[in-house]
C-alpha cells in the first residue's frame, strides 16, 4: 500500500491565522518513494529474518509424519500445500487449474523440436534393427516423419524469420507467412490445440514402434534359438527384433511423455504409467521367450526383470523431477496471483483512503507550512 502525504501551497507564518478562507485549495497526495527512511534491522536479525521465510518455503516433497510426533507445525506452509494435490500437484480450485492450464505456453516450441529428436532418433534405431522391413513399415516411418517435421515447421517458421530478418520488426511478410505466425500463436495459446499436439507426437511415437513388434517372427525365431544351441552355429540377428533397442526406445517415449509443460500433470502420469503397464506385459507374457535369452544388466538378474526395471526406473524418475517442476511453477503461478489480488485490495484501499481524506479532514489544516518537524497541526482561537 502506497503511503501519502500531506502537503498545500502557499507558505504563512504559524502566528497568524485566516480569517476568511475562500478558495481552499484541494488536498494535494503525493505517494512517497522509495528512498524515504526507514528502520535498518542489523546483520543478524535480518538474516535471522531470511532464514526463518526461507524454512517456511513451500519445497513440495512428500512429508511423512507420525502421530505422536512433536514437531512444531507450520499451519501457513501447510494451508499453501493444502491448495495443490499429492500425487499429481492440481490445485483443488477448480477455477485456477483451469486457467493456469489456458496460460500460454512459451517454450512450447522447444518441447516440439525435442520431440521431432526424439522421432528421429526412433525411426533410426527402429530401422537398423529391422533391415528387412516391408512396405508398409516404409509408409508408416515416411508419414510419422512427414508429421513431425510439419509440426517443427510450423512452430519454428516464426523464429526463423525474426533471425533472418536481422530481428527487424517493420518487415513485411506475405499473407502465407502471416497464416503460419496466426496459427503457431493460436496453437501456443490454446490448450486444446496443444493437446492435440501432444497426442500427435505420442501416436507418431507409437506408430513407429509398433513396427518393431509387428516385424518381429516369434516361431521362427524360438527355431533359430533351439537350433543355434543344438549346432552351435550363430543365428540371423534379425529374424526378430533385438531386446534392448525396445526398451531403450521405450524408454525414449517415457521421457518425451512428462516434457510437454501446460499439459496436465495427471494425464501424463496416466500416459507414463499405461505405457510402462503395456511394456511389462509385452516383456513378460507376449514376448516373454525373446527377453528371457537377451542379454541381462547383472549376472544374478533375470534379463526380463532388468528390461523391466530400466524402464520402471525411467517411470519414476521423470514423475519425481516432473512432479518437482510442476509444484515450483504452480506455486509461482499462485503466489502471483496472490500478489495481484492484494495489489487490487491495495488499490481500493488507495482510493478509498483519498475520499475519506478529502471529505473528512478540515481543509485550514494544511494551510499551515511554517512549523516544526515535532510540532502537530494545531490552530489557536479566541473566540468561539
Amino acid at each position: 500500500m502506497s503511503t501519502y502525504l500531506l502537503t498545500a501551497i502557499p507558505s504563512l507564518d504559524s502566528d497568524k491565522t485566516i480569517s476568511i478562507v475562500e478558495g481552499v485549495p484541494n488536498l494535494d497526495l503525493q505517494t512517497v518513494g522509495s528512498n524515504r527512511k526507514s528502520q535498518i534491522l542489523k546483520p543478524n536479525l535480518l538474516s535471522d529474518e531470511m532464514r526463518e521465510e526461507f524454512r517456511k518455503m513451500p519445497v513440495g516433497g512428500f512429508k511423512f509424519q507420525f502421530p505422536w510426533s512433536r514437531r512444531e507445525r507450520n499451519l501457513k506452509n501447510e494451508k499453501v500445500e493444502r491448495d495443490l494435490g499429492i500425487f499429481c500437484v492440481a490445485f483443488k480450485d477448480k477455477p485456477v487449474e483451469w486457467n493456469y492450464l489456458h496460460q500460454p505456453d512459451y517454450i512450447f516450441k522447444y518441447s516440439v523440436a525435442l520431440g521431432w529428436g526424439i522421432g528421429c532418433c526412433l525411426i533410426y534405431i527402429q530401422s537398423v534393427n529391422n533391415s528387412d522391413i516391408f512396405y508398409t513399415g516404409v509408409v508408416i516411418n515416411i508419414i510419422a516423419f512427414f508429421v513431425l517435421t510439419f509440426l517443427l515447421f510450423i512452430c519454428w517458421y516464426k523464429k526463423v524469420c525474426w533471425w533472418h530478418s536481422g530481428q527487424n520488426e517493420h518487415r513485411s511478410y506475405g499473407k502465407l507467412s502471416c497464416a503460419i505466425f496466426h496459427l503457431f500463436e493460436k496453437i501456443q495459446h490454446s490448450f486444446v490445440l496443444r493437446l492435440t499436439v501432444y497426442m500427435m507426437i505420442i501416436l507418431c511415437y507409437y506408430m513407429v514402434i509398433s513396427l518393431i513388434l509387428m516385424s518381429c517372427e516369434k516361431d521362427q525365431y524360438e527355431l533359430d534359438i533351439i537350433e543355434s544351441k543344438l549346432y552351435n552355429y550363430d543365428m540371423d540377428p534379425f529374424t526378430c527384433f533385438h531386446p534392448w533397442a525396445y526398451t531403450n526406445m521405450m524408454a525414449l517415449i517415457l521421457g518425451m511423455s512428462y516434457t510437454f509443460a501446460r499439459i496436465p500433470f495427471a494425464l501424463k502420469t496416466f500416459i507414463g504409467c499405461a505405457e510402462a503397464v503395456v511394456f511389462v506385459l509385452v516383456v513378460c507374457f507376449q514376448y516373454a521367450f525373446i527377453f528371457e535369452h537377451s542379454v541381462t544388466t547383472s549376472p544374478y538378474l533375470k534379463a526380463e526383470i532388468a528390461h523391466s526395471c530400466r524402464v520402471c526406473m525411467m517411470l519414476i524418475t521423470m514423475y519425481a523431477k516432473e512432479r518437482q517442476s510442476e509444484f515450483n511453477t504452480k506455486m509461482n503461478y499462485k503466489l502471483n496471483l496472490d500478489l495481484q489480488n492484494k495489489q487490487k485490495s491495495a488499490d481500493v484501499t488507495n482510493q478509498s483512503i483519498i475520499i475519506l481524506l478529502n471529505n473528512i479532514l478540515p481543509s485550514h489544516v494544511v494551510l499551515f507550512r511554517s512549523r516544526g518537524i515535532s510540532q502537530l497541526y494545531s490552530q489557536t482561537r479566541t473566540l468561539l
